[in-house]
């Protein structure tokens, strides 16, 4: 029984054989597990005579390899986490460039039959072998061609699939295939409210339905593919719904890594498609103990990844995701194009793989003007800044620095800022620091100057020291960006509106709708806070919609009227809608202010964020119509709300008098052009219906979302209800569920399938007949809680509280001796374990995106 981290270097050790000696190749997902899970010295303590990155490969790669190893390297490994057909053209290109190496092997995180139950019609049932032929006679015939010999190649199965979060939670790489490909139409999987897919919740009849491929594309069973890395948007594309049968897979392997045999348990309509699916995926470990794998649906649930808790490690990942953007756009086509091998960061850096998706900024004393580890070594490929996995604080080699995060992971409030300081302050004193050196600041308070202060006296002290403390360093420079500046003073601003709307909510739907209308009029204003923007309007709206129906009063007949879950009143979503068109229709207004020769000049008012959807391509052809704002390239972000980044202390200024000073003071990256009255008013007529057409489907995706939710989840709990004190309070879907299975409660949503076709028929006759009761999640020791569509590391702290508070009462009980009645009592049965599981690490703005993303 292998635990999360533990699990990726069991995958590794499988395949010890192929590694040692050879030069190896990661893609991005690849990069992500290993760096968040092993790091690159477990690939030294197996033999590799080199590690690089798939997407930079060079010709000088296996001569570096040569050099740092000191022998012949005739080998070269791939790891792969996409199907074989978008990996072929970057793995044959890389085989080209390697004419001394003889032997190459593939190891692919989808299985052979992974790709056949996926796409059958691109896959055949043995594919492996098909596509390998084929691979090794195209390179072969190439090298022929050349003068030079042959070489051989193999393709083999390894299920690479996890990045850690801690030592019991995970998520899948966001650049893998299982990660990446499960979609209903545009939507990712977990996301949709589409009737289709609420509909085939109760086809437990119905065999497992494969999809049609795209005419456009080629598979890689015959050794064809076009392998452009296209293939997401083409699989997308293929049908309503894709990625069923490969996660399905990938999820069993996922579970024989961790050591059991899963048994699915689902809530939800994607959770129980993929559930009706892992019937027909052969058991990869027979023999292991069962673990309950219960799937649940993140649309079921969206407010709580979208809320901003008052958790530190919430607030770094956020953070560190917010700069690693900007990062990548200031960075543009500048990046190296090299691959770089046993890279080495100076002091206080760690090794790691140098891709930026990964690493994310390396955190430094931007006071001192230092360069950061990872602009030394950044390789040429350019990645999707949400496949935000914190390699930047996660030092797998370092036992203590793994316990630091997740001890910030149960601490709420200012104790995760105070812990930091507390480390520090160890540090200092067992560095023998003068205290002659330490600031003093307020007793009783915890600043970010005070977290810099400290880290300074601690980088000063000498380069070793520095080095000791690299992993404590990095988390104190990351907990001070994430107490200071825009982005802390929006996250604290948007936990400020979530009470008062929740407040609102529990009052009347008049007081939300009227709470939520003038958050549009300020924002839409021209004087308004810069704090309240419009992605942050569509993630209040959201909550709304969510969380008015749970506080509705019984009588309101709720639980006998799915209907009854739209909180909202035409009258009410006519002023949220009047309210959102004038936020989106006043993006490219401004503000008259006094140049400094007595002019007029407009002053920027904020474009929105990329994570309002549809709002966002209106709002910049609003701008574009008014020809008042140009953004600077990184500017995206810096007048953004929460979700896509707030901008960091070192801000873009625009050119050019006071139009400069009151973009700088707004905190807005863009620069000021010419008045309204200049602007081609012909235009804004079109584009305002067009505003309203998009407005108005927003709201009813917001209102079918309500009542998905309730129709969905009967039996379970109000996930908002008011306190014993009056104050609303919104408890996660995830804790409720934990909760329920750790009092081993049984969950009427909860859909029981079964891992054989066996198995499936005989709970279907059990089910039908009333032979038996259904199983639950609790009669299993492990439970494996995974969410289609992602996790937040709020929602991670709830559970860890529930598994925390269940444990202590349990000792208390053994402790106590005594049973309710007074007398003894019979041992109780242990709880079980928990393993938290999600297809993405979510920040509070992804939710509206990928809930919102197939509106025109």
């Amino acid at each position: 029984m292998a635990g999360v981290q533990e699990a990726v270097l069991r995958s590794l050790q499988q395949h010890s054989t192929e590694l040692a000696g050879s030069l190896l190749y990661l893609d991005d997902g690849a990069a992500e597990a290993v760096a968040s899970g092993v790091g690159l010295t477990a690939f030294s303590d197996l033999g590799v005579a080199a590690t690089c990155d798939l997407a930079a490969a060079t010709a000088a790669d296996l001569s570096t390899a040569v050099l740092l190893g000191g022998a012949p390297v005739r080998r070269v490994t791939f790891f792969i986490t996409t199907l074989l057909a978008d990996a072929e053209a970057a793995v044959l290109a890389a085989c080209a460039l390697h004419t001394a190496a003889a032997q190459f092997t593939v190891l692919c995180a989808a299985s052979q039959a992974a790709h056949h139950d996926e796409l059958p019609a691109w896959y055949g049932s043995s594919c492996y072998s098909a596509t390998c032929t084929a691979w090794q006679q195209q390179l072969n015939d190439a090298r022929r061609a050349a003068g030079q010999g042959p070489c051989s190649l193999s393709l083999l199965y390894c299920p690479l699939l996890l990045c850690p979060l801690s030592s019991t939670a995970f998520v899948l790489p966001p650049s893998a295939a299982a990660a990446a490909l499960p979609r209903v139409g545009a939507v990712p999987a977990g996301f949709s409210t589409r009737p289709a897919t609420a509909a085939a919740d109760d086809s437990d009849d119905d065999a497992p339905s494969h999809k049609e491929p795209s005419p456009g594309r080629r598979g890689g069973g015959g050794g064809g593919g076009n392998g452009s890395g296209s293939g997401k948007t083409s699989q997308a594309a293929a049908g309503p719904t894709t990625g069923v049968a490969l996660l399905a897979h990938s999820l069993s392997g996922v579970a024989a890594l961790l050591g059991f045999r899963a048994e699915a348990f689902a809530v939800g309509p994607f959770s129980r498609l993929v559930c009706r699916e892992m019937a027909f995926v052969p058991a990869m470990a027979e023999d292991a103990p069962a673990a309950a794998l219960v799937l649940v649906d993140r649309v079921l649930d969206p407010v709580s990844p979208s809320q901003h808790a008052d958790l530190l490690i919430q607030r770094l990942y956020s953070q560190l995701q917010q700069q690693q953007q900007q990062q990548q756009q200031q960075a543009g086509s500048s990046t190296t194009s090299s691959s770089t091998a046993g890279v080495s960061f100076p002091p206080p850096f760690c090794t790691h793989l140098p891709m930026p998706s990964l690493d994310g900024p390396a955190i430094v004393d931007r006071r001192a003007g230092g360069s950061t580890g990872t602009e030394a070594g950044t390789s040429g490929s350019t990645r999707d800044p949400q496949s935000i996995v914190p390699g930047c604080l996660r030092h797998p080699g370092d036992a203590q620095a793994e316990r630091w995060l997740e001890f910030l992971l149960s601490r709420r409030g200012r104790d995760g800022p105070l812990f930091v300081r507390k480390w520090l302050r160890e540090a200092v004193r067992k560095e023998n620091v003068p205290q002659a050196q330490l600031q003093r600041f307020k007793p009783g308070s915890i600043s970010a100057a005070e977290l810099h202060s400290l880290a300074d006296c601690l980088r000063r002290q000498s380069p070793a020291a520095a080095h000791r403390h690299a992993a404590l360093l990095q988390l104190a420079e990351a907990a001070a960006a994430a107490l200071e500046g825009r982005h802390a003073n929006g996250w604290e601003a948007m936990q400020r509106e979530e009470r008062a709307l929740l407040f609102a909510c529990a009052e009347s739907p008049d007081a939300a709708a009227a709470h939520l209308t003038e958050l549009c009029q300020l924002a839409s204003s021209p004087g308004g806070s810069a704090l309240v923007q419009l992605a942050d309007l569509v993630s209040l709206v959201l909550l709304a919609y969510c969380v008015l129906p749970d506080f509705r009063p019984s009588w309101y007949g709720l639980k006998d009227d799915p209907s009854a879950a739209i909180a909202f009143q035409p009258r009410h979503e006519a002023q949220l809608q009047e309210g959102l068109v004038e936020a989106v229709m006043a993006s490219g207004s401004s503000s008259s202010s006094s140049g400094g020769d007595g002019g007029q000049e407009a002053a920027a008012v904020p474009l929105p964020p990329a994570t309002t959807g549809p709002l966002e391509a209106l709002c910049r052809r609003v701008a574009a119509a008014k020809k008042l704002v140009v953004p600077v390239p990184g500017g995206g972000s810096e007048g953004g709300s929460i979700g896509s980044g707030w901008g960091s202390a070192d801000e873009v200024e625009a050119d050019g008098g006071a139009g400069s000073a009151a973009s700088s003071q707004s905190g807005v990256g863009a620069l000021p052009l010419p008045s309204p009255a200049d602007a081609p008013r012909e235009e804004l007529p079109a584009l305002q219906a067009e505003v309203q057409t998009a407005v108005a489907a927003l709201l009813a995706r917001m209102r079918h979302l309500a009542a998905l939710r309730h129709s969905q989840l009967k039996q379970l709990k109000q996930l908002a209800e008011l306190g014993g004190d009056g104050t609303p309070q919104h408890t996660p879907l995830l804790r409720q569920i934990v909760e329920h299975v750790l009092d081993d409660k049984a969950l009427p949503d909860l859909h029981a399938g079964a891992t054989s076709l066996s198995g499936l028929l005989r709970s279907g006759l059990a089910s039908r007949f009333g032979l038996q009761a259904g199983p639950k999640p609790s009669d299993c020791s492990t439970i494996i809680l995974f969410v289609v569509g992602g996790i937040s590391m709020a929602e991670l702290h709830h559970i860890t509280q529930a598994v925390d508070e269940r444990a202590a009462q349990q000792s208390s009980a053994a402790g106590g001796g005594a049973g309710p009645n007074g007398g003894s009592s019979a041992p109780s049965k242990p709880p079980p374990r928990m393993i938290v599981g999600a297809t993405a690490l979510l920040q509070p703005g992804d939710v509206a995106s990928h809930l919102f993303a197939d509106l025109p």
